[in-house]
């Protein structure tokens, strides 16, 4: 089943998604699911004073936080600008899109037309074609008299 350039355009736009969904969400998900039961296993594990949990968190993991504060900007920032450009680039893609498949439609028609006036050509002239094959071939008949008058 051939498909419509504008069935194939809104095919490309599903797997796109699909791929986005696939690729950075389910991702995401699965860290901040991974991350909220790590939080749950330590709040639940015995031995461990709150007091200290209080101390890491505030000793630790908030100056972490506060140092990789400009690396995760940088990356938003990075995203935003991909994103962006992904936006500026993707309307000159479809209209290439478009205009390859009005091509290859018009290419696909042209060439059925082509074959279809060779082969009307081809089975016109297919007498004179078969004449001609067989004009020069020798007759076995010629043949057995040579042979036989030496």
């Amino acid at each position: 089943m051939t498909l419509s350039p504008e069935q194939r355009l809104e095919e490309t736009q599903d797997n796109l998604r699909r791929e986005q969904r696939r690729q950075i969400w389910l991702p995401f998900a699965g860290g901040g699911l991974l991350l909220l039961a790590l939080v749950i296993f330590a709040a639940f594990l015995p031995g461990v004073s709150v007091v200290a949990n209080f101390m890491m968190t505030i000793l630790l993991l908030c100056p972490v936080v506060v140092c990789l504060l400009p690396l995760y900007f940088l990356l938003v920032f990075a995203v935003f600008g991909m994103n962006s450009v992904y936006n500026g680039a993707a309307k000159p893609l479809h209209r290439l899109e478009k205009l390859t498949a009005s091509i290859a439609t018009r290419t696909s028609r042209y060439s059925d037309t082509l074959a279809r006036k060779s082969i009307n050509l081809n089975t016109r002239f297919a007498p004179l074609s078969n004449q001609l094959e067989h004009a020069f071939d020798e007759r076995k008949d010629d043949h057995g008299k040579s042979d036989t008058q030496r």
